[in-house]
């Protein structure tokens, strides 16, 4: 199914390898699951911001891998729960709770005794209960108010606070995910790192999602867990159950596994240069808050586009002459991850300045520490930026005021032919008239303040990670939290003394990480350079 080309890249679901985990430690006759209004309700999912899988075999009923029994549990497994999950993955509870069991002294046993313990589950009696509990692994077990109790399998750590008795709130983190109690299988000898979690009646005879088909889970699911543990598919189906329409007859629908989405991906972009990656998709398979892009492992942004969406990033200046990953994922309608990769090439700046002469003072603010203190501050402006995945602007870039070039970015900063190890995050411009300064473009005010190295300065927040920078300011008129439309006056300029104080430093930062701001200028998504030495 993935099909890859010189310049396009199709993203599909990357299939993982599972290993159905055993799910209770006994067996029980037959029984009539309970009614929905028998369990609690408004439980949080068991890993937080993580949704429950829709495929069946990591559903209650699923047939384990070993002793043809049937499991009792979810299974959340990396590529299948709503969002990626890492190794060391914190599992919480459920609901408030007191601990019953804890698993502090579990041992990883060897190979040989998880594979014998299979083989025990197709025995009856006291010896297969003994081997499904044993392939549990490490455990947690938590007694909620009415007598449920959540059970919580295959931990690779669990929380050393915690004791036999101890009392848990809802969403306390009680252990990790891992893979304790799987025994290995061909071409797999270290199994995926997974959660098993059941949820058993105070009887201790009905487990939820007993004897249900695929989509009665989803059913029962939603009356007892917070919706947001439901994947996107299912609540908009489960909407129009509610509403009247006839149940489906299969879950998920046939083909769900054929999601798909489109990105161009450059194969090679300049330092410093802003890029831009168009993502299309088939109507309704994607959401843009549920796709994730990457630069080796720098976090790109993503913007909101009708019909799509768009993954917008920077190269550093130092990472010149690397092949580099772009990695895109993405979430599909049932919880699906979709994940691929191509290498890129980053190619140093063509246009990089000889060094700039600055005063003395200047040159002694520009050290190294001063200018990554503020670039850690200006990224909290990005963070903001980035949890704003619909743009705040509509019009092209334009620059803060008019004037000529006289310092560009990246170039080194020197006095007296002494060199500094910090560039210029961005570009100096010598008003040609006015000294107003207007903002590039629709955002909001994130910061204002003064810093060592830019002096009176304005950060905006645009949305997708983009945010500018307006610094050297003799005055701001703006305030934190406003917002501010392309034009407006957001600060003026000195009108006299040394030239370095009448200089504006204009800067655009992409997730983070400074671009050229002449890259910007007439453009709404950057693309390669322009390398103008006017503004106006």
């Amino acid at each position: 199914m993935n099909r890859l080309s010189k310049n396009r890249l199709l993203l599909l679901i990357v299939p993982l390898t599972i290993l159905l985990a055993a799910c209770n430690a006994n067996e029980r006759s037959e029984t009539i699951a309970p009614a929905p209004d028998a369990w609690p309700d408004s439980l949080s999912s068991p890993i937080e911001g993580a949704t429950f899988s829709v495929s069946r075999q990591h559903l209650p009923g699923a047939p384990r891998e070993f002793g043809g029994k049937l499991s009792k549990g979810f299974d959340f497994f990396n590529g299948y729960s709503g969002r990626p999950l890492a190794t060391d993955e914190a599992v919480v509870s459920v609901a408030s709770g007191e601990i019953v069991r804890i698993d502090h002294f579990y041992e990883d046993p060897d190979d040989d005794s998880l594979l014998y313990w299979a083989d025990l589950t197709a025995q009856p009696g006291f010896a297969r209960d003994h081997a499904l509990d044993q392939l549990h692994g490490r455990q947690v077990w938590v007694l909620h108010e009415g007598g449920h109790v959540s059970r919580y399998s295959h931990l690779s750590m669990v929380n050393p606070n915690l004791e036999p008795g101890s009392r848990v709130e809802q969403g306390q983190p009680i252990g990790l995910i891992g893979n304790s109690g799987i025994p290995p299988i061909e071409d797999q000898p270290e199994p995926d790192s997974r959660l098993n979690f059941q949820l058993w009646s105070p009887n201790g005879q009905n487990y939820l999602g007993q004897d249900l088909e695929a989509f009665q889970i989803q059913q029962a699911l939603k009356s007892v867990f917070d919706e947001t543990a439901l994947v996107r598919g299912a609540r908009t189906m489960l909407a129009e159950v509610a509403a009247g329409a006839p149940a489906p007859e299969s879950w998920p629908p046939e083909g769900y596994e054929e999601a798909v989405f489109e990105a161009n991906i450059p194969e090679s972009i300049v330092a410093g240069s802003p890029f831009t990656i168009g993502i299309n998709w088939p109507d309704g398979e994607f959401l843009a808050r549920e796709l994730m892009a990457a630069l080796d492992t720098q976090t790109l942004g993503v913007l909101s586009l009708d019909g799509g969406a768009a993954v917008i990033g920077v190269p550093r200046l130092d990472q010149a002459d690397l092949e580099l990953a772009i990695t895109l994922g993405a979430i599909d309608q049932f919880g699906n991850s979709l994940i691929g990769s191509r290498m890129t090439r980053i190619k140093p700046r063509p246009d990089l300045a000889a060094p700039l002469e600055v005063d003395v003072e200047t040159f002694a603010a520009f050290n190294q520490g001063d200018a990554d203190a503020e670039l850690d501050q200006i990224r909290q402006a990005t963070a903001l930026s980035l949890s704003m995945l619909e743009p705040e602007w509509q019009k092209p870039f334009a620059p803060p005021l008019a004037g000529d070039v006289v310092g560009r970015f990246g170039q080194k900063i020197v006095h007296d032919e002494t060199s500094a190890e910090a560039r210029l995050p961005g570009i100096l411009i010598f008003p040609a008239s006015e000294p107003e300064v207007r903002a590039s473009n629709d955002g909001f005010v994130h910061m204002v303040g003064e810093q060592a190295v830019r002096g009176r300065m304005v950060a905006i927040s645009h949305g997708g990670g983009v945010v500018s920078v307006y610094s050297r300011l003799g005055a701001i008129g703006v305030t934190e939290g406003e917002r501010v439309t392309q034009g407006q006056q957001i600060g003026i300029l000195a009108a006299d003394g040394p030239i370095q104080d009448r200089l504006l430093l204009w800067e655009m930062h992409v997730a983070g990480v400074p671009s050229d701001p002449l890259e910007w200028m007439g453009r709404a998504l950057p693309g390669q350079g322009n390398t103008a030495g006017r503004v106006q």
